[in-house]
């Protein structure tokens, strides 16, 4: 079984003007620090970038909410990352656990790639992405 160690991206980050759609939709003041589920995962010596995005897969196309269009923006202006491979992953609470669904895409996407997790992180898969990506810490780029 392959070892997954995921670190939360501290500096991950989007453009002013989703910053600043987010922070009126969400009635935020304009100086709050805007954070999205951006990680740096390890998958034994392979390196993966991932985002959880809120939303669905409807007819092969992602729709996401605001939030998960920030997440999935905040990932593709990462550094260090193959830009040329943006996988979406939709995750559904069933009979087979998160974690292997997880893991399994994890193992399946190319080093340096980019994998957007689609799903309702609000309420079905709540709490259950932090123990699947082991998130172990904290980093930037």
């Amino acid at each position: 079984m392959a070892i997954v160690k995921s670190y939360f991206i501290e500096n991950a980050s989007v453009g002013m003007k989703t910053e600043f759609a987010n922070a009126r939709s969400f009635d935020l003041p304009m100086d709050v620090n805007q954070r999205y589920c951006v990680f740096k995962t390890f998958v034994d010596k392979k390196v993966v970038y991932c985002c959880w995005s809120s939303g669905r897969i409807e007819n092969n196309h992602p729709k996401l909410t605001a939030v998960g269009s920030a997440a999935l923006e905040a990932l593709c202006e990462l550094p260090n990352t193959d830009k040329k491979t943006l996988i979406f992953q939709e995750i559904k609470a069933g009979k087979t656990p998160v974690k292997s669904k997880v893991r399994k895409a994890l193992k399946k996407a190319p080093r340096n790639a980019s994998i957007c997790f689609v799903g309702d992180f609000d309420k079905t898969l709540d709490g259950n992405m932090i123990p699947a990506l082991n998130v172990v810490g904290v980093t930037e780029l």
